[in-house]
């Protein structure tokens, strides 16, 4: 005799428990909409924070997280994690965006290749003393469709999803672009019109390994059409203009900017926010405490 086969009818498996235990699990991936066992999906990609980790001594102490919300400083390994996106599109930001932008972004002991990339090319104008770089040579040698994605994909995914303080407070943000850009990440062919993206390579040495969750703020000058979306991995700092007259401030759709993070107004913003805030727990302890 063969081997026993067991087979369902329609109306068995609906009435089997582990069939409606699976079934009942699954919901709309935001990405795709296609009805899945959902991932465990960060909001800011897991390798980033391995990165900050492993940039203090000793590896094993965990980064500093600032709660804005409370004040409060302290070291702690938590990261954001939601039930957003299915298995595939999971790979699909991982593909083209989250390991290409891991492997160039800065990684301490001045192991950084976007940015020695970068600098290897001739600029394209000079602003404000700072060298500005763009084009299609430049995208090509800096993997500017994977940046390009990478920072839609971060933003999309702060707008679209409540997640929990202290990373909450970009909900909603991107408006009525949120279907504009999500449908960008679903067929990357050329950056949305109302997307102009402004990629400042902090070229201190050492760089900032800082990792910070978007922002955002409205462009006063130019009225409530147009917001600027604002946040940090290391080595790098995205400034992403939203709106109707966003081409008309970047001119162009990216671009990337020579920057010192050491001497900008950005960086006596947060340390004067860390100088004032709560440190709790292990971080009250050290001497002085690492901020």
């Amino acid at each position: 005799m063969g081997p026993h086969i067991l087979c369902y009818t329609g109306l068995q498996a609906a009435h089997d428990p582990l069939v409606k235990a699976v079934a009942s699990q699954r919901s709309p991936c935001r990405l795709c909409g296609l009805d899945a066992i959902l991932c465990d999906s960060h909001y800011l990609p897991q390798s980033l924070y391995r990165i900050v980790a492993r940039s203090y001594q000793p590896h094993d102490s965990a980064p500093v997280l600032y709660d804005a919300r409370n004040h409060v400083v302290l070291r702690s390994n938590y990261q954001s994690v939601a039930k957003l996106l299915c298995s595939d599109c999971e790979i699909r930001f991982s593909s083209k965006a989250e390991d290409p932008i891991a492997r160039q972004c800065f990684k301490g002991e001045n192991k950084f290749s976007l940015k020695d990339r970068l600098l290897s090319l001739e600029h394209s104008d000079l602003v404000n003393e700072r060298r500005v770089f763009w084009g299609p040579e430049v995208e090509a040698k800096v993997g500017g469709q994977a940046v390009a994605y990478f920072v839609l994909s971060i933003l999309w995914r702060g707008s679209v999803l409540e997640w929990k303080a202290p990373f909450d407070g970009f909900f909603g943000a991107l408006g009525p672009y949120e279907s504009v850009i999500r449908e960008y990440l679903l067929n990357p062919e050329e950056l949305p019109q109302c997307v102009g993206i402004l990629v400042y390579v902090d070229c201190d040495t050492p760089s900032r390994t800082g990792l910070t969750p978007p922002v955002s703020k409205v462009v006063r000058d130019l009225g409530p059409s147009c917001h600027a979306h604002d946040f940090m991995i290391p080595g790098l700092r995205f400034v992403v203009l939203v709106g109707k007259a966003a081409i008309k401030i970047t001119k162009v759709p990216l671009s990337f900017v020579e920057w010192s993070f050491l001497s900008s107004d950005y960086a006596r913003v947060i340390s004067r926010a860390l100088a004032i805030a709560d440190a709790k727990g292990k971080l009250a302890r050290e001497s002085p405490p690492h901020r």
